[in-house]
């Protein structure tokens, strides 16, 4: 009867304090504005997520005064529901502000990441064990804090990348944590079983509101406190199993947003983009893309999660022999639904994987070439010596056109150095490339006025070069050798001839 109140007492809340939310987002101009990544085309409320965290706050608290096993649990273990309690309240002030002024990935990112580290340091929430169905549990060790905090940040952000549908991210949250309550019962774990249940009634109430068509969203104060929730009570849960798998439980029964995000990832990486770049290659959007409805769209991933959810229980009865064989199952059709699906596009994946070795290959070269240079320079004893070394270098690359204009002075006598490299038949071209670097510097009674340029005659784009900085290095470094050869020797008044052509 306790699971069951928690269950009512978190959805009367969480329904009655969605519409109270609504009107005071409207009021305050918290509303989420439609752009061509968003699926909806008018301004809708946000911060629905206060409601249900209002609600499973005031359902954790109330049961603390009930004299059954679960308060007996909650009183007993008063670390577990402070920080609790706290890590939940300080994930919904972060996705508040993220939803009232906006954050970068960055910020919020390390606010995450101190979360889980709190949670580990203080509050003793850590994954110590990782379940092996094929044998005994490894051990982590010293890896135990990063696994932890992974664990958070992966769930948190997994909820928030698939909240990009009325009713997906609440409905995905939903059917988590009544998966999690279950395996909770089966352990027995009392206290997390509980705080799964009122977080199913928290997002139930929500979602009364939230489903299609949606008249408020639950921004990010709702998806990621959903996440911070799930991971803190899954890994509780997990963590206080017996069974080799509990910590796979959880990851499975969260499989559409894990997937979503790890592909997500996948995706970025190989594109050359920020992980943090918003695209429209989420799950969601593929299907869309495909010609479902937004509700299908919801359904069909509903309908995935529950097949994930009892994938997930099946894996805390099975033995170890069955275990396997579920997991190479889950895994099997997953890959078989991404690849229909066209979530991601494998070919494209070999496309890009291809070019970007070939990319980082070029820039290697690129790199150990310039180092070559100047260790060439760093051997010059004199300022024309320094010059014919640096032409040498640039014949042997793949510069179209590479010009050295110094005028150095020291000791009272002026010098000029120039020398221009270009080959036969190449120049840059208005498509082309080129880098100019200014080279001003004084010391003492030595002064050095001029620039170095590097052209090529086609764009940077496909030259695959490192970033400008480095060819700064090496004006840095003709500008160091000079510096020290006109200590040594003051400038002798000879001009290099202009024009060296290379072949």
């Amino acid at each position: 009867m306790t699971f069951l109140a928690g269950f009512a007492l978190a959805f009367v809340v969480s329904a009655a304090l969605t519409p109270m939310m609504r009107e005071l987002a409207l009021k305050l101009g918290w509303v989420d504005q439609p752009d061509a990544r968003k699926v909806h085309s008018a301004p809708i409320p946000r911060v629905g997520g206060l409601a249900i965290a209002a609600a499973w706050f005031m359902a954790m608290a109330a049961v603390g005064w009930v004299d059954n096993a679960v308060g007996d649990a909650w009183r007993a273990n008063p670390d577990e529901v402070i920080g609790l309690f706290i890590g939940a309240g300080l994930i919904v002030v972060l996705g508040l502000v993220d939803d009232v002024r906006g954050l970068g990935a960055w910020p919020k990112l390390a606010w995450q990441v101190g979360v889980a580290s709190l949670m580990y340091a203080a509050f003793d929430y850590r994954i110590e064990l990782l379940g092996n169905p094929m044998g005994p549990p490894f051990e982590l060790g010293l890896l135990a804090y990063p696994v932890t905090v992974l664990w958070f940040v992966a769930i948190i952000n997994a909820i928030n990348l698939i909240d990009g549908l009325d009713g997906l991210a609440g409905g995905v949250a939903l059917i988590a944590s009544c998966t999690l309550f279950v395996v909770c019962l089966l352990q027995p774990v009392e206290l997390t079983a509980y705080a799964s249940i009122a977080l199913a009634g928290a997002v139930l109430g929500f979602l009364l509101y939230n489903f299609n068509p949606a008249s408020i969203f639950m921004g990010d104060s709702g998806s990621l406190f959903l996440g911070f929730a799930l991971a803190a009570t899954s890994l509780q849960g997990s963590v206080k199993s017996r069974a080799v798998v509990a910590i796979l439980v959880p990851v499975i029964a969260l499989g559409v947003p894990f997937m979503d995000t790890l592909l997500a990832v996948v995706r970025r990486v190989l594109a050359g983009r920020s992980l943090f770049a918003a695209d429209k290659g989420h799950v969601h959007h593929r299907l869309l893309a495909l010609g479902f409805s937004h509700r299908r769209t919801v359904l069909m991933l509903y309908s995935a999660c529950l097949l994930c959810a009892l994938v997930a229980l099946a894996l805390v009865l099975a033995n170890s022999r069955q275990a396997a064989v579920l997991l190479t199952l889950y895994l099997l059709v997953a890959a078989l639904a991404v690849r229909a699906l066209g979530i991601v596009d494998f070919a494209h994946i070999g496309r890009t994987a291809r070019h970007g070795l070939l990319r980082r290959r070029h820039m290697v070269n690129h790199l150990a070439s310039l180092q070559a240079a100047g260790v060439a320079l760093r051997g010059a004893t004199t300022v024309d010596e320094a010059m014919e070394r640096l032409v040498g270098w640039a014949r042997g690359s793949d510069l179209s056109r590479f010009d050295v204009r110094l005028v150095i002075g020291a000791r009272g006598g002026v010098r000029q150095a120039e020398v221009q490299f270009a080959r036969h038949g190449a120049d840059v071209s208005p498509a082309g490339h080129e880098i100019e670097i200014p080279v001003d510097w004084a010391l003492g009674d030595v002064t050095i006025r001029g620039d170095v340029r590097f052209g090529w005659a086609v764009p940077a784009s496909e030259l695959h070069l490192p970033e400008a900085p480095v060819y700064e290095w090496l004006a840095m470094v003709l500008r160091d050798r000079v510096l020290e050869i006109a200590f040594e020797t003051g400038p002798r008044m000879v001009v290099l001839p202009r024009g060296q052509e290379g072949a």
